[in-house]
Parts: C-alpha cells; structure tokens; sequence
C-alpha cells in the first residue's frame, strides 16, 4: 500500500509540472500546448463552417471531430482536476480541487465539453441544444497557452479600478448629454427623440463615432451641441485606450526588470577572469529589491 501511494504521488507530480509548469517546460509539456491550442482553433473554425450550406457527409466529418475533440478536453478537465491539491499542498485535497473547480479557466474549460455530455443524457429539451453555442467558450482556453493574452489579462487586472473610473465618467456624460439632447430637440423631433433613451442611442452612435444616422439633430442649438460632443468624443474614448496602453508599457517593464534581476543574480553568484589583469571578478548585485534601481558593482581581487 505504501508502495501505491509513493508511485501515485510521483504520477500526481510528474503530471503536474507537466501540465502546469511553464518556467523551463520540457518537449512534452510544449507538445501538448501546441495540440490543445490547435484542436481550440479547429474546433473553432468548425462552428464557423456549421453555418454555412454544407454537404451532409461533412456534418459526420464534424460529428466525429467534435467526438474526438470532447473526450480529449474531458481528459485534461480531468487530469486538471487530479493535480489540483498540489496548487495548495496545505489544504485538504477535495477542498482543494473544490476551490479550482470555480477558478475561471476551470469554468471555462468545463463550458467547452458541458454542452456536449447534457444533450447526451437523455434529456427531452429541445432547448437546450442552444448550449451548443458555449462551444465558442474554447476559444478562451487559448489564454492558458498564449503568454500574449495572459499579458493582456494582467494588463487589465491591474489597470481595472482606473478603467472602471473611465468607464463610469464616460456613462455619467452620456446621461447627462443625452438629457440635454432630449430636451433640445423633442419638440422638433417628437418621434425621434421621444425619450431620454432615444438621445441615448445617439449619444453612443456620436461618441463612439459611428454615425449610423438614424438619429440625428435638426435644431440649430442641436447640431451645434452634436458638434461639440463629436470632438470631445474622440477625447473621451482615447481615456481607455491611453490606460491599457499605459499598462502594457509598465508590464513590459515590470517583466525586463525582473529578467535583468535574474541574470543579476546569476552573475553575482558566479566568478570570471578579468579580460585586462586575469584577476578574478566578483559580481555584487546592490539594490536588487528596488525596482528602479538596479546596479552590477564588480569587484577585481
């Protein structure tokens, strides 16, 4: 029995660091980060396919791949969920793989497969077929194996509290100029703009700069303000933009800094030869833990 648990505890680890690890990850780790990443872009691009006319040996094609592609996503659900008390090795393990379950990936990654297995089961609601449409929900498993998008997720984790400001200041403006708009030209415009939300509808098309002209001023101080509101459009929605462009810049940082402090440290750790004297070099790292300041002293006995 020991002998048991000793062997699935290093299979439970082994699995682990292959599936989760990602700082040095080995040929089979990169194998399957590829695979998982194509089988999400086929399965993707088959939803695009299922909408056009096709022949009906090609929805037996789809059928099997869809077949294919649900137990392969099951089996790494699975796996996942096997692995999961390493991620906290001090707490209980069902706790554990209770905690990861309601993690967003694992969300995520059970929407992929879930519409598949309910149809399956039996069960008489024609309804529910439309849970078919969360199969685009593997397109956000991407995130998992792209450090790309992963940059953007930490980008806007930590710009949120700043884009939820903009964001709130821009829905402030806009009731108040829809208001306004309202009252200037419901009385020549009476079935365009009967209500608040009317000038609502024309206040995103103007700020966001679509103008699909379906609502528009006549008055002369209703065209003068929908003038005002387009420049002071561009302005407002370049807000959000300039914060997550602001975070990338400072991620981007951020993530040379810390490279930097690893070969820092590596070199303080080790020694060479002077190219001038051939006397030893001794790196000293000094103020690595300040972020803005980092400094390589060298030291020649």
């Amino acid at each position: 029995m020991k002998k048991f648990l000793e062997k699935y505890k290093r299979a439970q680890e082994k699995m682990f660091h292959t599936l989760e690890t990602t700082d040095t990850p080995t040929k089979l780790t990169k194998f399957i980060n590829l695979f998982i990443l194509a089988l999400i872009v086929i399965n993707t691009v088959l939803i695009v396919v299922e909408t056009f006319n096709i022949p009906e040996y090609m929805f037996v094609i789809l059928g099997w791949v869809e077949l294919v592609s649900v137990i392969i996503f099951s089996g790494e659900y699975l796996l996942r969920l096997w692995i999961a008390p390493l991620h906290r090795p001090k707490m209980n393990p069902w706790l554990a793989r209770l905690r990861w379950m309601i993690t967003p990936m694992a969300i995520i990654d059970l929407l992929a497969v879930l519409p598949f297995f309910i149809p399956a089961s039996g069960v008489d609601l024609r309804v529910l077929r439309g849970l078919r449409l969360l199969r685009i929900f593997r397109l956000f498993k991407i995130g998992r194996y792209s450090d790309s998008i992963n940059a953007i997720a930490r980008v806007v984790k930590n710009k949120a509290s700043q884009l939820l400001s903009a964001v709130f200041v821009l829905g402030i403006f806009m009731v108040i100029i829809s208001v306004v708009m309202y009252s200037v030209e419901t009385e020549a415009q009476p079935g365009v703009f009967a209500n608040a939300f009317d000038a609502w509808w024309w206040a995103i098309n103007t700020l966001s700069t679509v103008g699909y002209g379906d609502v528009y001023p006549i008055t002369v101080i209703g065209r003068i303000l929908n003038g005002v509101i387009s420049l002071l459009g561009i302005g407002l929605i370049a807000i959000p933009t300039g914060i997550i462009s602001a975070g990338f810049i400072e991620n981007a940082r951020e993530r040379r800094e810390a490279k930097l402090k690893e070969e820092l440290r590596a070199r303080a750790e080790s020694n060479c030869c002077c190219p001038s004297c051939g006397g030893d070099i001794k790196f000293s790292v000094s103020n690595l833990e300040d972020e803005k300041d980092t400094n390589l002293i060298p030291k020649i006995e």
